[in-house]
């Protein structure tokens, strides 16, 4: 067949060949035949009309996008919209050659919409688990491979998987195949040359023909894409069917940041990506949602698959804030950078960055994310410190200190030498110790020497030995345990008498003789009248009594702990809140039951949220662990009858009856 080139194309009237094979089951079908007949077809053609695109190395890529609520565009350009919440096959091979697949999960992110959450490739035997979760406002990109997390840049001998703080790129140079993530937006890049006609899923089937996009898993091809992609749900699980949301009515909302697409701020990737599906996308957010910054993950999108076509754009200013990017300090957004950002680590950047192979190749192009400001390096690959100059020296506390620094550390001098970048030390002469002194009541001056016993704890027999200290110079007091008496003398002894809980006493030594000091507890005002019922309890320390008084309402309460779970600990205390305070509660005798009637309310809560955090475990590895937030608390019904209560007041009716 013949195809009609636009006027304004350069490029020349050609010749079609339709392919010259028919598959009448997958069995039959010859990959070699099929590419060669395709590569020739197709050689050098660039329209809106086929989705495939020519790189810089003239290879064909076959390209899948989802965004947003989620929007969908196939390996052959068709745009549908597809609103399930549950996990599905994006694209899997039809007959297996690398054992390479990618599965979505959806969840609904509000107004019956739903968004995608995590992507996982499976490839050989790994599976390579991406999502993004939200940490006090920053969103982190976050790995796992095989079940074990890992923190990119991550590289083995089979792929590599970067990140440029907004966005996760994973690549397999083995078989050009590339996924990217970014929270709502996802990407799958594929060489034809590899996956011509051997792919299935909702990204449809990599072959140049729209017409078999909407492929069921039963090889059966349907109208309707949506309808597809219901029936690709993973894992064999029973998902609801999802009704296409209706388009909503053009002139309710303001797409005025969609237009941005298709001005001049995108106009050098026009002429590669088809931006229609994109601005149609914008719109249908935008119009469903109600909200303006819903259309940035359009232009986000549309900005990621012209960076992979060779063709960074700085679109963010564009939006006038709207589209605005936040990174964590000390790093700021910037357009167009690399995928792996150099580091004061030789080593690493040797290995991510300088080494000339084919993961290289395919992490070359610029993308945007969160950089060290320029004039400023990258301390390392872990770290999110950014140092004005990688001529330093690291130093054990993690700490580190420019080349030619001097400083005095105990009894040595220490430099940072300039050619060799590492800590030297030489011994000095120690500092004289300033003088002496005990001003203080009960302080006595002691001049211990090698053997003399020093006081430490209750229990321990301690003296002064003749190790020194390497940074001091002192000698070092060594203890060993030794059997002793509870009470005095044994300094630092504490005790409470069996018979008076609000007791305590202390054994000190005072100039040479041991003294107890008596410290009684004060209890706070404390009357059971004025309490609930119930509530009277005895207060931790074993003396004061506490309840709930009457007055007390029902609030939330906050405790500040610190959590663990597996071994993994938050670094910080994290505010765990309770529901505590007085109910209404009261006992009526109801006439027409002919019994007390009783009345209870509960102190409960009555809106909860879901929040997670961060716990670092031992071998430095993160755990995220997810707890409940009371948001408020109030007084609920609750269940308060006593047993035996309402059966005697019934006998004591009938009783009275009996005298009439």
């Amino acid at each position: 067949m013949y195809v009609q080139i636009p006027k304004k194309s350069s490029v020349k009237l050609f010749f079609i060949q339709a392919c010259p094979f028919q598959c009448s089951n997958y069995n039959t079908f010859n990959y070699a035949d099929y590419h060669n007949s395709y590569h020739n077809s197709y050689h050098n053609y660039n329209s809106s009309n086929f989705y495939y695109h020519f790189t810089s190395h003239n290879y064909v890529t076959c390209t899948c996008y989802g965004w947003g609520d989620p929007h969908y565009v196939t390996f052959d350009g068709t745009y549908y919209d597809f609103q399930g919440n549950c996990s599905y096959w994006l694209m899997k091979e039809i007959l297996p050659k690398y054992n390479f697949s990618v599965m979505i999960d959806n969840y609904y992110c509000g107004d019956g919409l739903s968004c995608p959450q995590s992507i996982t490739v499976f490839y050989q035997s790994y599976k390579i688990f991406i999502t993004q979760k939200d940490f006090n406002g920053n969103f982190t990109n976050q790995v796992s491979v095989n079940d074990k997390r890992v923190s990119p840049a991550y590289q083995n001998d089979d792929f590599r998987i970067v990140t440029t703080g907004i966005q996760t790129v994973l690549v397999i140079p083995k078989i050009h195949a590339k996924v990217t993530f970014s929270g709502l937006i996802f990407g799958i890049y594929l060489r034809s040359s590899e996956f011509a006609g051997n792919t299935e899923g909702q990204c449809g089937t990599c072959d140049n023909n729209r017409t078999d996009d909407c492929m069921l898993p039963s090889g059966e091809i349907v109208p309707s894409c949506p309808d597809m992609a219901h029936e690709w749900h993973a894992n064999d699980s029973y998902c609801d069917r999802v009704h296409p949301t209706p388009a909503p009515t053009p002139d309710t909302c303001n797409t005025t940041i969609c237009e941005i697409i298709k001005s001049s701020v995108f106009e050098s990737c026009h002429e590669k990506i088809d931006y229609s599906p994109f601005v149609k996308a914008c719109e249908f957010d935008i119009c469903h949602m109600h909200i303006n910054h819903i259309g940035c993950t359009s232009l986000q999108t549309y900005a990621d698959a012209c960076a992979e076509a060779g063709v960074c754009i700085d679109w963010r200013t564009a939006t006038k804030g709207i589209c605005e990017y936040k990174c964590e300090s000390p790093k700021v957004y910037r357009a167009c950078g690399p995928q792996v950002e150099s580091t004061c680590e030789s080593w690493y950047n040797q290995k991510f960055i300088v080494a000339d192979n084919a993961f290289r190749a395919m992490t070359s192009m610029e993308l945007e994310g969160c950089f060290c400001p320029n004039g400023t390096f990258l301390l390392s690959a872990s770290s999110n410190e950014c140092v004005p100059t990688c001529e330093i020296c690291r130093l054990p506390n993690g700490k580190w200190t420019p080349a030619n620094t001097t400083w005095i550390e105990g009894c040595n001098e220490c430099i940072c030498e300039e050619d060799t970048l590492q800590v030297t030390c030489r011994h000095v002469s120690c500092p004289a110790q300033p003088s002496l002194s005990c001003d203080q009541d009960g302080q006595v001056k002691v001049t211990d020497t090698v053997g003399d016993l020093v006081p430490m704890k209750p229990c321990d027999k301690c003296s002064c030995s003749a190790r020194k200290d390497a940074s001091s110079g002192f000698n070092i007091i060594e203890c060993e345990p030794t059997p002793c008496d509870t009470h005095c003398p044994v300094p630092g002894t504490i005790w409470t008498p069996a018979d008076n809980p609000c007791v305590k006493f202390e054994c000190v030594k005072i100039a040479n003789q041991f003294i107890t000091i008596e410290a009684k507890i004060t209890c706070p005002p404390y009357d059971p009248k004025e309490c609930i019922p119930g509530t009277e309890t005895i207060a931790p320390d074993g003396c004061c009594h506490v309840c709930i008084p009457k007055g007390q309402p029902c609030k939330v309460t906050t405790t500040s702990v610190y959590l663990e779970s597996q071994g993994c600990n938050a670094k910080e205390q994290v505010n765990v809140t309770s529901c505590s305070g007085a109910c209404g509660t009261f006992t009526f005798y109801s006439t027409k039951m002919r019994s007390l009637q009783h009345r209870c309310s509960c102190c409960q809560e009555l809106a909860t949220s879901e929040r997670t955090i961060e716990l670092s475990c031992p071998d430095n590895t993160k755990l995220s662990y997810t707890y409940i937030h009371i948001e408020s608390c109030g007084c609920l019904k609750t269940e308060c009858s006593v047993p035996g209560h309402s059966e005697m007041a019934s006998t004591t009716v009938k009783s009275r009856r009996r005298r009439r």
